[in-house]
């Protein structure tokens, strides 16, 4: 099975095939489908189903990360890979003038018919604005993949960054992960060169994504990437191996 691990060549062509059955989920969930659940595969532990509910969360159900992020954004805000939009109607009922990005077509219909201002698109091909704020929650910065596309990723925000702009993210050191949580995955993956690399699937009803890569990142690291591409890094919140960062340009 294809792996779609490459965003600067037609990253939108490569990721849609993953995210069509969490596209439908969003969508049936939002057409009244309140009980629907989707099963999540990865290669760091057995499969998961997690109620679709979890995509329209309301404030009270935000993790504490994630409301110390909504603290920190200003200006015109970029969530990126938005889903079903909780974040951004947040911080729209909150007076921020926020635009929610995602690559699914129907989550984008659905935060449309939410009231919020939606585009459909990868992030790696968006240029069509400029913001103050890019918003990258559920560790959404782990789009890049792999450590090489992050920086691809990081020198393309930079062309819809405002000056004196930043990214907010989160993302996890999943250096906990023991062979023995790999050992109880469906899916059989060898064992990336960057401990931090881990590939999903989704499933929803009789759909089945393609696997995909996503990246936690170790804050060492990120540093690291950060610096090489002109970004000035700093950890605002840390909560176990959990950490909120944000990147400015320097």
């Amino acid at each position: 099975m294809a792996i779609p691990n490459q965003p600067n060549n037609s990253a939108k062509s490569l990721l849609t095939p993953s995210w069509v059955p969490l596209g439908d989920a969003i969508m049936d969930y939002y057409n009244g489908d309140i009980n629907a659940t989707i099963c999540i595969k990865s290669t760091i532990e057995g499969d998961r189903v997690v109620p679709v509910g979890t995509f329209f969360r309301e404030k009270d159900q935000f993790p504490k990360i994630e409301k110390d992020a909504f603290k920190y954004c200003k200006g015109k805000t970029l969530d990126v890979g938005a889903g079903g939009g909780p974040h951004a109607l947040y911080l729209q009922k909150k007076g921020l003038d926020i635009t929610g990005l995602d690559i699914s077509d129907k989550a984008v219909e659905v935060m449309q018919k939410r009231g919020l201002n939606a585009v459909c698109a990868s992030i790696f091909e968006y240029h069509d604005s400029s913001f103050d704020t890019i918003l990258m929650m559920m560790n959404g910065i782990g789009v890049a993949g792999e450590l090489s596309a992050l920086g691809i990723l990081l020198r393309h925000l930079k062309s819809i960054l405002k000056p004196g702009g930043q990214i907010l993210f989160d993302s996890t050191d999943i250096d906990y992960v023991t062979s023995f949580d790999r050992a109880l995955s469906t899916l059989r993956i060898p064992f990336p060169e960057y401990y931090g690399i881990v590939h999903y699937q989704l499933e929803y009803k009789d759909k089945k994504g393609e696997i995909y890569p996503w990246l936690f990142i170790d804050k060492k690291t990120m540093k690291r990437i950060a610096e090489e591409n002109g970004y000035q890094f700093s950890v605002l919140k840390s909560r176990s191996s959990q950490y909120l960062g944000r990147l400015t340009m320097r």
